[in-house]
């Protein structure tokens, strides 16, 4: 049995909502409990949308050292970061890195409009928003 493309979509949609869901989680709780990254949102505020198409749309905004990540459009993002397709912004957001990033700038997949401010703070604390995942001890080292 073979996937339609517009099957396709919707699950690459899903997989970029996730990410994005899963990323305003991380940045709300490095935002209670990471001194580094309490200290990175001082005198901070901004709003940086993704869009991925021309349906989807989530935005990360930033103000008194709080981050919220929403579903939708803002009426007036600091950044938005247009991707061609979810596929795309879902490959560059989880895997790619900056190369893939500048390539995609380069190619015309990605664009950006606004300051770029805030995706040079994201880049920043990008790090501390992978989870910290704890060595499981061996029951003979116990």
């Amino acid at each position: 049995m073979s996937e339609s493309p517009r099957s396709r979509a919707w699950v690459d949609v899903l997989r970029l909502h996730a990410l994005l869901w899963y990323m305003a989680r991380r940045m709300e709780a490095a935002a209670r409990y990471d001194q580094e990254f309490q200290e990175s949102l001082l005198q901070r505020r901004f709003v940086l949308q993704i869009t991925a198409g021309k349906n989807y749309a989530y935005y990360f905004a930033a103000a008194q050292q709080q981050v919220k990540g929403v579903y939708g459009h803002h009426a007036e993002p600091t950044l938005t970061l247009c991707f061609s397709s979810a596929r795309l912004a879902f490959q560059v957001l989880a895997r790619g890195g900056q190369e893939a990033f500048m390539r995609g700038v380069q190619e015309g997949v990605i664009t950006m409009q606004g300051d770029p401010a805030p995706l040079f703070w994201l880049v920043s604390v990008a790090s501390r928003l992978r989870p910290r995942w704890r060595r499981r001890q061996r029951m003979d080292q116990r």
